[in-house]
């Protein structure tokens, strides 16, 4: 029968995005384990502007929540007086939040052991879409 392939995953390379505050729609969420067996959520961002796609990784482990815990303010999803956020997939996909990109050397190891260096954006913060962004921080 030939060749049955998983390719859902496969996307072309991304463009880096211009660095500063963007708009971003929460396009999936995905609840997975790291490589360390943490608990996380898989978070697939995409640019308003260019149609590019981020995907971010959020431990959801005590102590190493915050970026979990900062998507999910962007979001407009609030904690009971506990602290305790009680949220789904379907509470953030969808979602439109500012995102501050960074572009950053990656150090990375081939396959053959060799060290290489590739440039890709990082998202390293996320806001409420309502956010007031300082004209010099804001991106096109």
């Amino acid at each position: 029968m030939g060749y049955s392939m998983d390719m859902s995953k496969e996307k072309e390379p991304n463009e880096l995005l211009q660095e500063g505050w963007r708009k971003l729609e929460i396009l999936d969420c995905v609840k997975g384990v790291s490589k360390n067996g943490n608990d996380m959520f898989e978070f697939t961002f995409g640019d308003v502007l260019t149609y590019q796609q981020l995907t971010i990784f959020a431990i959801a482990i005590p102590g190493k929540r915050w970026f979990l815990k900062s998507i999910l303010k962007a979001c407009d999803i609030k904690a009971n007086e506990d602290g305790v956020y009680d949220w789904d997939e379907s509470n953030v996909i969808g979602k439109m939040v500012l995102g501050f990109i960074n572009n950053i050397d990656e150090l990375w190891i081939d396959r053959n052991g060799q060290e290489r260096t590739t440039n890709k954006s990082k998202l390293s913060q996320v806001k409420s879409k309502d956010f007031p962004i300082p004209k010099e921080q804001q991106s096109e």
